[in-house]
């Protein structure tokens, strides 16, 4: 019994001194504490703090434009705000030496998985990002979970994809065409059947514990301090490409959602720069391949909900014909909510108990739609004075859809038919007034 128990006490010694070798040995290499940095952070973040430091590359201590310290951001969608913050910031100043590189340290982070597709994101997107690359890594590679921008010493930016609108009188006009388009287009005709105005939103929910609150306008051209530094570079404005500052604001207000209160703030349109007022196409590609992206990596789908406006909106240049993310539904599928709600044997039947159950009284007197009208209408409901996203609260959609499974008469879908006769309604009464 003795030879076996100074026989496990061997084996015992001589594991706790290869563990302490191989512990050592990986602190050697790699130059700073082995442990995990959760385990650190529980001791203190004074020390993982330095070790990151060290291991910033291009690190300068007279420049603090090259090293963020993220320890409270933990959610994905505060992982994209910085990422895409420091983005709309742009290269450090006075870069030498590689002090072209910005460093983003999240101690807190441990989803290789999300924060490495956030990497792939902007370098899919760095040519209307300014050129910058993006590499993620992780413990134990390195001290912490860090993602390293990279932006070429010398790199010309396209000036169509360049901010130019950086005026405060042309940021409020914009804002208050927004704001009117609010009032007078998607409140007095119910294009959102929930929205009367701009300060009340969210309304006919209280059933299911929603609360009426004001649509925020925001302009991603507005000055923000830049993530990382301590005072506000107004140049950096002027060569930040239209994409970066999208996203940025776009992450701004999904945090501003999530931090007040919905009485406070129902929803948000952010006002895209001017620059793609003229290109829905390129609108549609920073969408849909900078913005959708970033909120599924994110997992931000279940905060918000979204929706691009564009004044040349058309859903025939996308191209899709199946529900796509942030985009109005397909015409081919509006086209059957039409013929259901408001279809010619309907249409016969408007007396009737079947047209009052399709309640088409607005769609009886109008003559039957061609299949151009309605795509065309069915466009017009996204057209606003500017390039624009719409930030939802998930919350919200989840309680309206709620409250319509409670109506005794169930019209799923009939918004959107019922939008394109509206839409159609105001032509046809325009047309008789320029014919009077």
């Amino acid at each position: 019994m003795n030879r076996r128990i100074r026989s496990l006490s061997g084996a015992c010694t001589a594991f706790a001194a290869s563990t302490f070798l191989e512990l050592t040995t990986v602190k050697t290499a790699l130059s700073f504490n082995p442990l995990p940095p959760s385990a650190r952070l529980a001791l203190g973040e004074d020390a993982l703090r330095r070790d990151c430091e060290a291991a910033t590359e291009g690190r300068s201590p007279s420049i603090d434009d090259t090293f963020t310290w993220e320890k409270d951001v933990k959610k994905g969608y505060q992982v994209a705000r910085c990422i895409f913050r420091s983005v709309a910031r742009g290269a450090p100043l006075h870069a030498v030496d590689g002090g072209n590189t910005r460093t983003l340290w999240f101690p807190s982070v441990d989803d290789s998985t999300m924060v490495s597709a956030f990497a792939d994101i902007v370098c899919s997107n760095s040519e209307h990002l300014g050129g910058v690359e993006a590499k993620a890594e992780f413990w134990p590679k390195t001290p912490a979970t860090k993602i390293v921008l990279r932006w070429p010493l010398s790199h010309s930016v396209d000036p169509v994809q360049t901010n130019s609108e950086s005026s405060f009188s042309s940021r409020e006009a914009a804002k208050e065409a927004t704001e009117r388009w609010v009032n007078d287009t998607l409140g007095r005709m119910s294009l959102c059947p929930y929205t009367r105005s701009l300060r009340r939103a969210a309304v006919g929910l209280s059933s299911v514990g929603v609360v009426e609150g004001p649509v925020g306008v925001r302009h991603s051209c507005s000055p923000r301090k830049p993530y990382g530094v301590k005072t506000v570079d107004r140049s950096q404005l002027e060569v930040s490409t239209d994409a970066a500052l999208l996203a940025a604001t776009f992450w701004d207000g999904v945090t501003e959602l999530e931090s007040t209160s919905e009485d406070k703030l129902s929803t948000i349109l952010i006002v895209a720069p001017s620059n793609y007022d003229t290109d829905f196409v390129r609108f549609a590609a920073a969408c849909d391949g900078l913005i959708e992206p970033a909120v599924q990596a994110a997992g931000a789908d279940k905060l918000i909900g979204k929706a691009w406006f564009h004044p040349l909106y058309k859903a025939s240049t996308i191209g899709h014909h199946k529900v796509l993310p942030g985009h109005a539904l397909p015409c081919s599928m509006v086209k059957t909510f039409v013929d259901f709600y408001y279809g010619e044997e309907v249409a016969k039947n408007a007396g009737s108990d079947v047209g009052n159950q399709n309640n088409n009284s607005e769609g009886a007197n109008m003559e039957k739609l061609s299949m151009d009208e309605i795509a065309h209408a069915n466009d017009e409901v996204r057209h606003t004075p500017h390039a624009t996203v719409n930030l939802l609260r998930r919350s919200q959609l989840s309680s309206a859809k709620e409250a319509e499974a409670a109506l005794t008469v169930k019209r799923p879908n009939a918004i959107y038919a019922r939008n394109v006769f509206r839409i159609a309604s105001e032509w046809k009464d325009s047309k008789s007034k320029l014919a009077e």
